[in-house]
């Protein structure tokens, strides 16, 4: 016979067929599993025996990441780009992204950065981990842009106005 107690609570017949020498659990919920097999030899009739405690550990899951917050965002290439999240305490994080090309730096704490080194559209996304149970991710896109040009001084023309106070003159970037 198996018996079953949850959290150092009294010990009861576990669920579902617990007469045979082996046992399957059923679907465990949060909370320390204790299971004990009470046998008896057939050459002893009337004597019991118990084995040693069979302990499962059944953690809870930590909640996905929250306030998963990029910036800036949207962003210009070569441009840091300052990752967070809400910082549960105990967790360590593992921050992942679609592409090699985000840039992104490795880190185990709630913050992180990435440099895109090309521009393009990326996700990132994160997990928490506590008790060796790994979240359900957090995920955020982030666009990176193009850095525009930097004008050349000797690409600028400007043309006076006709006249003092006037609106007719120009400047031109090429």
């Amino acid at each position: 016979l198996w018996i079953y107690s949850l959290n150092n609570g009294l010990y009861s017949g576990a669920s579902g067929t617990n007469n045979q020498q082996n046992y399957t659990t059923g679907i465990l919920g949060q909370g320390a599993h204790r299971f004990r097999r009470i046998y008896s030899l057939p050459s002893a009739p009337g004597c019991l025996d118990t084995s040693n405690v069979v302990l499962i550990t059944v953690n809870d899951t930590p909640a996905t990441p929250t306030n998963l917050l990029a910036n800036p965002n949207p962003s210009c290439l070569s441009q840091t780009v300052n990752l967070s999240v809400t910082n549960i305490s105990g967790n360590t994080y593992t921050w992942t992204a679609s592409s090699v090309n985000a840039g992104l730096n490795n880190s185990t704490t709630s913050t992180t950065t990435m440099l895109p080194v090309s521009s393009g559209n990326y996700g990132v996304s994160v997990t928490a981990s506590s008790n060796g149970c790994t979240s359900t991710p957090a995920s955020i896109k982030i666009l990176v842009y193009d850095t525009p040009p930097t004008p050349d001084i000797n690409s600028i023309t400007f043309t006076n106005p006709t006249v003092c106070n006037g609106s007719d003159g120009s400047i031109s970037f090429s």
